[in-house]
């Protein structure tokens, strides 16, 4: 294998050298056997730094060092060099394996009482957002529900099959709501032999799980295809009671108005003219995220204890922060305007950013007419991802 200078300089990098002991060793290796003051004219490291240099590669095992006057420097054989490395990993490796138990009890997390309120967590990449689906599989003691698209069953099977089969052997009860369809008929067989699966007819853009009732995340696919690696998918999660409820009564809605899969392929045929229609009236995400906000609201408004604006806007005010949100400020009060700054990065897909405030606006109308009691409509007036530092709202309170 021939490779450039520059790339013979990269791999050496890669090995740990810097720029001038690289530079210095394929040198020496031209050379052969060099005294100091030959190697800075075909190396380009400046004189000043070439016998400090040519220490650290004989440190590392690279340069041998002739005794005589002037010294002289010879190049160690790359193969050498490589076999001591091996063997030095090698011994890492076994006293880094016996040293295990012992290590992890040194640094072990320190264990503390969970929270009182949930949480929320932001996973950016597929490769973060398949990790942490894993947590939660293998997280899995009582019940899992999920909700996908055609694409699921294959990203599943890919990514979890192993840890999908060891729950279930444990009794952990499987249910998956996914649309059926002639390409991915064999991988929904494949899964159907650990969990309960059922056709849906919406086509979710987003794909959603709730485990044990307790921790749930929600998906967006970019690209929405069955890589188990590359996208640029992002996630919310949260073990957030209200939310996981919500969450949940949305999955189990959605399972439990979908047909059996294999009831679903035989009547495949007469179906699909009530599909096509279904199809036909354009549903997107965003109406789902209008009602998962109205039913949030609900959950929160609970939460709150004000019936007057002003201390209202308060308690919202500390949920919102005190969950990392972003920034919520009240600008005005007559109309009431509301400015809020969100911790996640929607300004890259102006869909999402537009189906994200229509969720927030459902939910913000939601608490103000369970708290106040009175009819209340909620507008955006300004929208980050359009070029405004926050989100504003003018609520109308009737």
């Amino acid at each position: 294998m021939t490779l450039s200078f520059y790339e013979r300089l990269t791999k050496l990098k890669e090995f740990g050298l810097t720029e001038y002991q690289g530079r210095a060793y394929l040198a020496l290796l031209e050379l052969n056997i060099s005294t100091a003051n030959q190697i800075p004219a075909v190396s380009r490291v400046p004189r000043t730094k070439i016998y400090g240099i040519m220490r650290q590669l004989h440190d590392k095992g690279l340069v041998q060092i002739i005794p005589e006057t002037p010294l002289k420097y010879k190049a160690v054989p790359f193969k050498r060099y490589l076999e001591r490395r091996v063997d030095q990993l090698k011994e890492e490796s076994e006293e880094l394996e016996h040293s295990i138990d012992k290590l992890s009890e040194a640094f072990k997390i320190k264990p503390h009482e969970p929270d009182e309120q949930g949480k929320f967590e932001m996973f950016y990449g597929r490769r973060n957002v398949r990790d942490k689906l894993r947590d939660m599989y293998s997280n899995a003691k009582n019940n899992l529900i999920s909700i996908g698209n055609e694409h699921s069953p294959g990203r599943i099977i890919r990514t979890s099959i192993s840890i999908i089969e060891d729950i279930a052997k444990a009794g952990v009860k499987i249910q998956y709501g996914f649309p059926v369809s002639k390409e991915n008929w064999e991988r929904i067989e494949r899964l159907a032999k650990f969990a309960d699966i059922r056709h849906i007819d919406r086509i979710p853009s987003m794909h959603f799980i709730v485990v044990d009732s307790k921790e749930c995340m929600l998906v967006h696919r970019i690209p929405n295809d069955e890589d188990p690696v590359r996208g640029e998918d992002i996630a919310i999660w949260s073990n957030d009671n209200a939310i996981v409820t919500t969450m949940e009564g949305f999955a189990k809605d959605t399972f439990e108005g979908g047909l059996n899969y294999q009831a679903y392929n035989l009547i495949r045929p007469s179906l699909n003219s009530v599909t096509n229609w279904i199809r036909s009236l354009d549903i997107d995400y965003r109406q789902f995220l209008i009602q998962l906000g109205r039913n949030l609201g609900i959950e929160l408004a609970k939460k709150c204890k004000a019936n007057k604006l002003d201390p209202l806007l308060k308690d919202i005010k500390e949920f919102w922060e005190s969950y990392k949100l972003g920034k919520f400020e009240v600008l005005k009060k007559k109309p009431l305007l509301i400015a809020l700054e969100y911790n996640m990065e929607c300004n890259k897909n102006p869909d999402i950013a537009k189906a994200i405030c229509d969720f927030v606006k459902s939910v913000l109308g939601t608490i103000f007419e369970e708290r106040l009691g009175a009819k209340c409509s909620v507008k955006e007036v300004d929208c980050r991802p359009e070029g405004q530092t926050f989100c504003k709202f003018q609520v109308d309170i009737k």
